[in-house]
């Protein structure tokens, strides 16, 4: 309970870091997002590693959390600086328009559902594994970081070859 209680704190930055991460990937800066997954694990560790001994489960929540919560800052603030923001009111138009938002809906539904199972599925094992105890949870907790780690490895070159398409595609090539 104490480690869902700290960890739901950095929900938000979580899902906020989610954004940054998709935006960066989207605009082929694939290294700046590497940079903040690895700012975000590496400080993810260190905290885990300096609070987890002295508040046990509940101190590598706040770990998490508080790693969540730096990052996003970080994010957001590299977004902010790398995004052309248009005039408050050129924005008001494009955000009012119906046929792009069908079209980005579209686009992101078959990506939205199978990111939404895979979390579910990340969340059933946790539960589950919270349930046999703090060993479990805790063994599952590393397969499943090294299981993300791979997914980003792999990732990478999925990306990679989006981002290359889409400029091909772009440029009529």
């Amino acid at each position: 309970h104490d480690y869902l209680s700290a960890r739901l704190l950095g929900g938000t930055a979580a899902l906020i870091n989610y954004v940054c991460l998709g935006w960066l990937l989207g605009r082929g800066r694939a290294k700046t997002a590497l940079l903040l997954q690895l700012t975000l694990n590496l400080l993810n560790v260190a905290l885990s590693l300096r609070w987890g001994p002295l508040e046990g489960v509940a101190g590598v929540g706040w770990a998490s959390a508080v790693a969540q919560w730096c990052v996003m800052i970080i994010g957001v603030s590299v977004v902010g600086r790398l995004c052309p923001w248009p005039a408050w009111g050129e924005l008001r138009v494009r955000l009012g328009l119906i046929e792009p938002w069908r079209a980005l809906l579209s686009l992101s539904r078959d990506l939205f559902v199978r990111t939404a199972l895979l979390l579910s599925v990340f969340g059933a094992v946790n539960a589950i594994s919270a349930r046999l105890g703090p060993i479990a949870l805790s063994a599952n907790a590393l397969l499943l970081h090294l299981q993300t780690l791979q997914a980003f490895a792999l990732d990478g070159f999925a990306h990679g070859v989006e981002v290359m398409t889409g400029e091909a595609v772009g440029e009529r090539s």
